[in-house]
């Protein structure tokens, strides 16, 4: 059985409109208020005083539990988190 909260996170992340590479600041266009507003939903496998850590997929046929497609999100960038109730039919 899988211990792990699924959660819905909703929380903003910075976004990057310009030319990668060295760009002539005075050919830049204005900055903007550009930031993605990005919801992530998977199982709450880790967290710390900083940050939160969320696997997309998690297998519990193998001991110890195994994981994949995790991201980190620092709390500062969190907005709001559900935990999300599932029922197995």
């Amino acid at each position: 059985m899988i211990k792990y909260p699924m959660v819905c996170v909703h929380w903003l992340d910075s976004a990057s409109r310009d030319p990668s590479g060295w760009t002539r600041v005075d050919q830049l266009t204005p900055v903007k208020d550009e930031i993605l507003d990005c919801l992530t939903v998977g199982f709450l496998i880790g967290k710390s005083k900083g940050s939160i850590r969320v696997a997309l997929n998690i297998s519990d046929d193998d001991h110890p539990l195994i994981a994949l497609d995790m991201i980190v999100i620092p709390r500062c960038s969190v907005v709001k988190m559900e935990y999300l109730t599932v029922k197995s039919g």
